[in-house]
């Protein structure tokens, strides 16, 4: 079948149409299985949050909430104080949690934190991958939930406040579940889970199939600088489609989390939007990869016109 006759520039049209669908699918399936389950790369994508002032501020808070809650501050009124015990226990909380509070901010801002953020993000990666593409049948896979353990810098942080007069921490019993940081909550995860245990399994073979479609009809169309062009145009929509769908993600993410009291949202803010950056990266820069394929392919073909 001839390419000049109509058929056969349908069937062009739809293997260029096929590559760019294709491409525009392989941007998300490539940065998934290189950035998000790739430990070390994701460790070093969100490495820079340590020095996020809204991350140090929940974690700061949290810590400091942590350790008031432990000491069991009500039953120590409540022993000392039978009388008017609301009132004096939570005033009591009060005061100690500020008091606590400003000694875990300035922790917050010593190299060793840097240290301790990227080792608990790196035993929490397993999670990351759990919560993403619904891996082992794990709680917080289920969940949505990613939640950093913090342990050791609340065993850290504890022994330096004993150091400074907070004696009553020596009898805090650090575990599990206070060690417990939720940086990440995902709504729909089951949705979520789906689609990206497909894009994954395919990380090979779909960049593949966007490669022979387009390489099929260059190869057959008598005018494979046109191909070219059409292909560039539509990979660049398919990018700019793309970053469309995330802000308007995002927004709704955002949304859904301003109504959760499970994270602090400013904190899940910062933590969501390093992540998604890095894919906003991979997406723009195939953007300007199929601009400047077309526009190479419309300057050749302008300079073959004109010879």
């Amino acid at each position: 079948m001839s390419v000049s006759s109509r058929p056969g520039r349908a069937i062009v049209f739809l293997l260029v149409a096929a590559g760019c669908l294709l491409a525009t699918i392989s941007v998300p399936v490539i940065w998934l299985h290189q950035v998000v389950v790739n430990t070390d790369r994701y460790v070093a994508t969100v490495a820079p949050l340590s020095d996020d002032p809204a991350i140090k501020d929940a974690v700061a808070a949290y810590i400091s909430d942590e350790l008031v809650r432990l000491t069991r501050i009500d039953e120590l009124t409540e022993n000392r104080f039978p009388d008017g015990v609301d009132l004096l226990s939570g005033t009591a909380a009060d005061v100690l949690r500020d008091a606590i509070y400003e000694h875990v901010r300035d922790e917050m801002d010593s190299p060793e934190f840097g240290e301790i953020w990227l080792e608990a993000n790196r035993r929490a990666h397993s999670a990351v991958t759990q919560v993403v593409l619904g891996r082992d049948g794990a709680g917080a896979a289920q969940e949505g939930e990613v939640a950093l353990n913090l342990r050791q810098l609340l065993d850290r942080i504890r022994l330096r406040l004993i150091s400074r007069g907070f004696f009553f921490l020596k009898d805090v019993s650090l575990n599990q579940e206070a060690s417990a940081f939720t940086v990440l909550t995902l709504p729909k995860i089951a949705t979520i889970q789906r689609a990206a245990a497909v894009l994954e399994r395919a990380a090979l073979w779909i960049p593949l199939l966007a490669l022979a479609c387009w390489g099929v009809a260059a190869a057959v169309c008598r005018k494979p600088r046109q191909t070219v062009l059409i292909a560039g145009l539509g990979t660049a929509a398919g990018m700019a489609f793309l970053l469309a769908g995330l802000a308007l993600g995002r927004r709704a993410y955002l949304a859904a989390l301003s109504q959760s009291d499970a994270v602090d949202v400013a904190a899940a803010t910062s933590f969501f939007d390093i992540i998604i950056n890095s894919f906003q990266a991979w997406a723009w820069g195939v953007l300007a990869g199929g601009l400047a394929a077309a526009a190479i392919a419309f300057l050749l073909k302008s300079l073959s016109h004109r010879g």
